[in-house]
C-alpha cells in the first residue's frame, strides 16, 4: 500500500528531533505530469523527501520553503525541487526521459548541490552550495548538514520498484539537538541500522495518532508533534509569468509575437499552459510603462 503521510517528533531521553515521510503517491503524480521515466520518477521523490526533511527541521520559523537545485553530470542534468514545512511539495527535471543501469543515484553522479531556504516570517533567502559526490542523496543531504549547518543528521531515504513500478519511496531524518551526547547518537544510529525507511515509516505511520509510542525495544519512547499529508501543488499564476515577460523586455516579447502570432509558455513544474495575445502584450508594456 502506497502513503502519502509524514510525522516530524523529538525523542526526549536522546536529545533528537526527527521526521519520517513516504510520498509514493505525490512523486507518482509529479512523474506522471512530467513524463518522466521510472528512474526519474523515483530521484525527484526523494529530492522532494530530502527538501521536506531540511525544511521541516528549522525550528525557527513556522513555515520554511526549501529548494534544491542539483547540477548533475549524471544522464538527468539538472533535478529542482521544493517543499514547504507543512508538506507542500514539487519537483522538476530537465530531462525527465531518462534512463541509466544500476542504482536511482547514478541518475545524478556528481556535481554541485545548492539549498535555498526561503522563510516567510522575514521574507529572506538563504542559500548555499557545496559539492554534490556521485553517492545516495542521503549521504550529500548529510554532508550538507554538517557542512552549512553544522548540524548531525542521519538520513536514510529508500525507493522501491517492482516490475518497473515505483512502489514506494519512503525516508526518515533523525537530528541531533543541543545537548545530545555521544551515546545519545550512538543509540540512534544503532537502530537505524537494524530498520529500513519503509519499515520504520509505515510503522508508526499505520499506528501514529499522537501518542507517545516506541520505535524499537533499543530506544525510549517518542513523542509525535505532527502529522500530516503531503501535497503536490505548484503556485505558478499568470500574474508571475506576466512579471517573467516583463523582465524578458519588450523587444524580445515583441519580436515572438511576429514570428509566432502570440505567446505561449509551459510552467516547468505543472506544465499548464499561458498564451498571450498580441492585445495582451501591447497592454502589459504600456501599463508598465506608465
Amino acid at each position: 500500500m502506497a502513503y502519502n503521510r509524514y510525522i516530524t517528533g523529538i525523542l526526549p531521553d536522546q536529545n533528537y528531533r526527527f521526521i519520517l515521510g513516504s510520498l509514493t503517491d505525490v512523486a507518482l503524480e509529479v512523474g506522471a505530469v512530467l513524463h518522466a521515466s521510472v528512474p526519474v520518477t523515483a530521484l525527484l521523490g526523494e529530492s522532494m523527501l530530502a527538501a521536506f526533511f531540511l525544511a521541516g527541521h528549522n525550528e525557527k520559523a513556522k513555515r520554511t520553503v526549501v529548494g534544491i537545485d542539483m547540477q548533475c553530470n549524471g544522464p538527468v542534468r539538472k533535478i529542482l525541487s521544493f517543499a514547504s514545512s507543512d508538506g507542500i511539495v514539487r519537483s522538476f527535471c530537465s530531462s525527465p526521459d531518462a534512463s541509466w543501469d544500476g542504482s536511482i543515484y547514478e541518475g545524478k553522479k556528481n556535481g554541485l548541490f545548492t539549498v535555498n531556504r526561503f522563510v516567510e516570517e522575514n521574507r529572506k533567502v538563504y542559500s548555499s552550495s557545496v559539492e554534490m559526490h556521485d553517492l545516495p542523496l542521503e549521504k550529500n543531504v548529510e554532508e550538507y548538514l554538517g557542512r552549512s549547518d553544522q548540524k548531525l543528521g542521519f538520513i536514510r531515504m529508500e525507493s522501491t520498484i517492482q516490475n518497473g513500478v515505483v512502489v514506494d519511496i519512503s525516508g526518515f531524518s533523525f537530528e541531533a539537538l543541543p545537548g545530545a551526547s555521544m551515546q545519545d547518537s550512538e543509540r540512534v544510529l544503532e537502530m537505524i541500522r537494524n530498520m529500513s525507511p519503509a519499515d520504520m515509516v509505515h510503522g508508526l505511520i499505520a499506528d501514529g495518532d499522537g501518542e507517545r509510542r516506541e520505535f524499537s525495544s533499543s530506544l525510549s519512547h517518542v513523542k509525535i508533534l505532527k502529522t500530516g499529508s503531503f501535497e503536490y501543488r505548484c503556485d505558478c499564476s499568470k500574474e508571475k509569468i506576466e512579471k517573467v515577460l516583463l523582465a524578458m523586455g519588450r523587444q524580445s516579447i515583441e519580436e515572438l509575437v511576429e514570428e509566432k502570432g502570440h505567446v505561449e509558455v509551459f510552467c516547468e513544474f505543472c506544465r499548464k499552459r499561458y498564451e498571450f495575445q498580441p492585445s495582451e502584450i501591447y497592454n502589459l508594456f504600456q501599463s508598465d510603462e506608465d
